[in-house]
Order: structure tokens, then sequence, then C-alpha cells
């Protein structure tokens, strides 16, 4: 992938053609591997709760956390030997990353006027100031949640919160005034650089490597203290007695409840079954207001959803904007700026529901259960997609209540509904039904959730 983007980045591609940095930088300045490399950092969140997650739930997936937790190990030994695999697993995924743009470059039919002189410490510095921290606290963070809770779940959740943290930045760093609040709060470091060399020439960008200003300094060592922190978190959690007798609250209260009575027999009136054209209406209503029914009582949907929803509102603040002068809040600028923010939340929401929603009778065990129900098999697939199309337009009118809300708390009462309809109804939920279409046959086809994800 990284050898791919490179070839585009130098013109290999006839009418295809990718700008980093502004038209003065070589496309191999230490400033534009460091972006690219920070890209690869943020685009790697979806692989880092894989494999982080399932280096700490894959035991209790298989049942076989008892045989571990009764061999003479330490727990302590245990937690680092699960997180260090997967750590320097994903080391290598990235260095394979960095090894594919160094040789891109390489590569004599580029465009070599736009290429400068080869530097290898250009790649290990910033691999080593930005890639290695960012798996860390992604690691620790994604590794800890999987262990403590024994669920996979909570690992996409955060991956969410991490990309909220990274797009707040992004929006901060809009404003002059700001700029250091972004510098720090951004998780991946990428506005940190971006703040320290923002007043640097064209030649000082194609020389000099990222410079280790206090911005930079502070913010790797801020979100490496928050990977440690979740580390401690999980060493003190960590105990194999306690997840020897572990389970919900709800599972314990399953098992010490007291033996239900015998029923006595009891007269049944006798029923004759119909299954026809109605039934099959009914059978496929009812099973579609199951699954939106599911959706929006999942606690990790909704965390999702609310964390979406947040983030709109935070994001107001670009509204009425633009360039430091005050303006109305229009509702094409409403939309411009609420419907693009939501995109990247909607993606994760479809991608994370869509193996949800297929693999959730088979996580139960209760997919045989299912299949001997009768029904024909066309229901419950077809059920799922239009209940999985349909959450994507439940959450377009919540994200037009908030538009409409912003409007209104400024004084602004034009709001053009049409506008909204159009926009959110007619173009975005067409995308995001087609993207609904395309998540669900993947994850029917790939036998597998994760790797369908």
């Amino acid at each position: 992938m990284a050898f791919l983007i490179v070839n585009i980045l130098g013109g290999a591609f006839t009418g295809a053609r990718i700008v980093v940095g502004n038209a003065n930088n070589n496309l191999n300045a230490p400033m534009v591997i460091a972006m690219i490399q920070t890209l690869f950092s943020i685009l790697g969140v979806l692989v880092c709760a894989a494999l982080f997650g399932n280096a700490g739930y894959r035991d209790y997936e298989y049942n076989t956390h008892p045989l571990f937790f009764t061999k003479p190990i330490k727990p302590s030994d245990y937690y680092w030997g699960r997180f260090s695999s997967a750590f320097i697993l994903n080391i290598f995924i990235q260095l394979g990353l960095t090894l594919g743009m160094l040789f891109g470059f390489l590569m004599p039919y580029l465009d070599q006027d736009a290429i400068g002189p080869f530097s290898l410490f250009a790649y290990l510095h910033s691999f080593l100031l930005l890639v290695v921290p960012n798996i860390f606290l992604v690691g620790a963070m994604l590794f800890t949640l999987a262990v403590l809770t024994r669920r996979m779940l909570p690992t996409y959740l955060a991956s969410v919160v991490l990309l909220f943290g990274y797009l707040t930045a992004g929006n901060l760093v809009a404003d002059i005034e700001t700029r250091w609040i972004a510098a720090l709060l951004d998780p991946f470091g990428g506005e940190a650089v971006s703040v320290a060399v923002r007043y640097w020439t064209p030649v000082e960008q194609n020389q000099n490597l990222i410079p280790m200003t206090k911005w930079v300094l502070l913010n790797r060592l801020i979100w490496i203290g928050v990977g440690g922190v979740f580390i401690g978190i999980g060493l003190w959690k960590f105990d194999f007695k306690n997840f020897e007798q572990g389970g919900s609250k709800k599972e314990k209260r399953l098992v010490n409840a007291p033996e239900p009575e015998p029923v006595m027999g009891m007269g049944f009136k006798q029923v004759n079954p119909l299954f026809n054209s109605f039934t099959l209406w009914q059978q496929f209503k009812a099973q579609v207001f199951i699954e939106i029914k599911r959706a929006f009582r999942d606690p990790y949907f909704l965390a999702i959803a609310g964390t979406a929803a947040g983030f709109l509102i935070l994001n107001q603040r670009a509204i009425g904007n633009m360039y430091g002068v005050n303006t109305l809040p229009v509702t094409y600028q409403v939309l411009e700026v609420l419907a693009g923010s939501f995109a990247l939340f909607m993606l994760i929401l479809i991608t994370f529901y869509a193996g949800q929603i297929v693999w959730r009778e088979r996580e139960l065990k209760a997919d045989q259960i299912m299949d001997s129900l009768p029904i024909p098999n066309w229901i419950p697939m077809v059920s799922k997609l239009i209940a999985l199309i349909l959450i994507p337009g439940i959450m377009l009118v919540v994200l037009m209540v908030i538009g409409l809300g912003i409007q209104t708390w400024r004084g602004y009462y034009d709001y053009e509904i049409h506008l909204y309809l159009k926009q959110l109804f007619l173009l975005d939920w067409t995308d995001y039904a087609l993207l609904c279409v395309l998540a669900f046959t993947i994850q029917t086809i790939v036998n597998h959730k994760y790797l369908g994800h």
C-alpha cells in the first residue's frame, strides 16, 4: 500500500495524483515522510484494535484461559507476554509500510525533479518519534480493555474515541489562538508537528528533520504517559483468581436464582398455523423492528453514536466562521461542517454494526435454533440488511436535529428544511446505503467477523 501511494505521489499513474504538504516540498522531504507515517498510524488504529484485542481476548474466546491461569506463571508475565507479542507484530507491520515507502521513492521512473536526496535517518527519526509511541498508546488502551472486559467490542469503541480526539484537534488547529491546545490534544502527534514546522521555508522543510520543540516533546510525553497509565491499570486489575470467578452480574444472578417450581399440566388450545404472504410480511416487519431495537439497546452502539453526537456539538464552533470572519450559520454551512465530520463516524458505525448484525446469533450459539424456525431463508438476511440501512437514516435524523438546534441557539431561523432533506436523505443516505450493502456482503461472504471489519 505504501509503495502504491508513493507511486501515485511521484506521478507514475496518469490522471492520478496525491499532494502531501505543499507544492514546493520534495516528495521525500522529512516533513512529508513524517506526515505519511502519521497517516499510516491513524489508518492502523483498526489494525491495532484487531491485533491487540485478539491478543487479550483470544484465550477467553476459545475457553482456554483456565489452562493458562493454572500454569506456574505470574499474571504480570502473562500480561506483558501477550502485550509484547502484539506490539512487536504491529511494529513489523508499520516497518513494512515504511520500507514500502522507502523503496517506492527509489524507483527510477518517478519524477526525479520532485525527489530530493535519500536520507535513511529521515525515515528512522519520524518512525521512532511518531509511529512507535502511537503503537504503544493505542496498544496499551486496546489491550487493557480487551483483557479486563474479556470482549472485543470495547477495543473498537476505544478506537473511535482516539479518532474523536484526532478530529477534535484538527478543528482546533483552524484557530491561531488554540493551536497549542491542538498540538497537545492530538494523540498521534501530527498537529504538534504541523505547529512546529508552520513557519519553515520550503528549503527548511526539504532538509531538516522534525524538530524536537516543546510542543512535540510535550505531546509525545503526555500520550506515552496515557499509555503507561493504561498499562498500570491493566497490571493492577488483572488477576488470575478474579477472572476464574468472573462473569457479569446478570450471569451471577442467573446462577444464584432459585429453582423454578414444576409446572402442572394445563390444557392448550389447538392452533392451526397459517403460512401465506401476509404471514411472511408480518415476520419480515417484526424481524426488522427487532434488529433496530437491538441496535439502540446495544451499549457499544450507543457509545459510538453518542461520541459522534458529542463531536458534532463540539464541532459547531466551525460554523459561522470563515477565515476568522463571523458569518450567519446558514444551512449550507451547517451541512458542510456537520455532514462532513459525521462521515467518518458513520463509516465506523456501519463497519462495526454490520459485523454485529450478521454474527450475533452465531456468537450467542443460537444460530441452529434460528435456522430451525419456520421462516424462509431470505427473511433473516433481508431484514438484517434493511435494518442496517435504516440505522444510518435514523442517525441522519439526529444530525438534522442537531443542525437545527445549532441554528436556533445562534438566533438563525431560516432553516431551509429542503436543503437538509436533499443533502442528508437523498445524497448522503444513498451513499451510506451502498456502504451498508458492501459491508453486509463482505461479512456474509468472509467467514470471520474481524477480518470482515
